[in-house]
């Protein structure tokens, strides 16, 4: 087990959990009570600057059961598992100090977690000796919106689970034009809208400037290397954008 430490690792915490944001991803949060454990699943909504913090919502159909007692978190997709205590609960919303320290998951220690072995890995947590936690005033308490677009681009590629507005132009004016982010990597991004696309010829430059609530201080530059519709909808235009690294 790797423990990363957050005033450290700030900026590899934040990739993280913005990860976490970007993709909607479902993370399990349980809490020993006595003879029983305590068990749900939630999405990760925001991140909180003052108080640092992380705020989910329940993405199950029921009441939050947990108390104001300390909290443990488990990610299966990015293999990592932390312990903080409750800020506030309510009846399907929860927020959580941000963790000092994260404990990222070996293959043992994942399979373990595969397993359903929570006890096992539980013990394995409390026989780790942690350096003394620190203050967070001076450490990083957010991502840049440059940092937070590089690191959905480093993602497997893949079809964006909500369609995020993005603002592209064809030239540097601000004549932006709204479109809908389709799929997205490393390499490129796929962009949906229902404009006449003879405004977007094949190999015409195009830059984006903002994706979601992400505005970039400097565009993105683009190629549009094709044209065409996305599935089951003739009426709609996709276009398939190469990134241009500067």
């Amino acid at each position: 087990m790797k423990i990363l430490e957050y005033r450290e690792n700030s900026t590899e915490c934040l990739r993280l959990f913005q990860k976490l944001l970007d993709f909607k991803t479902e993370v399990c949060l349980w809490q020993p009570m006595q003879e029983k454990k305590v068990q749900d699943f939630f999405e990760l909504t925001t991140i909180s600057k003052e108080p640092l913090a992380l705020n989910f919502i329940i993405t199950r159909d029921k009441k939050i059961q947990f108390n104001e007692s300390r909290i443990f978190c488990y990610c299966e997709s990015e293999a990592f598992i932390y312990s903080s205590n409750v800020i506030a609960i309510g009846k399907s919303r929860i927020s959580i100090e941000m963790p000092f320290f994260l404990m990222m998951l070996d293959e043992y220690e994942q399979k373990l977690m595969s397993n359903n072995n929570w006890d096992a890995l539980i013990t394995i947590v409390k026989g780790i000796k942690l350096p003394e936690a620190k203050d967070y005033m001076k450490t990083k308490t957010f991502l840049s919106e440059e940092e937070k677009f590089q690191l959905i681009r480093e993602a497997p590629r893949g079809m964006a689970k909500e369609q995020k507005p993005v603002w592209v132009s064809l030239d540097s004016s601000e004549n932006f034009i709204e479109m809908k982010l389709y799929d997205l990597s490393k390499g490129g991004m796929a962009l949906v809208t229902e404009d006449d696309t003879r405004k977007f010829d094949k190999d015409t430059q195009i830059l984006i400037h903002q994706i979601g609530e992400d505005k970039f201080s400097e565009p993105m530059v683009g190629i549009i290397r094709s044209v065409g519709h996305p599935p089951g909808a003739a009426d709609k235009f996709k276009l398939g954008i190469q990134f241009l690294d500067k």
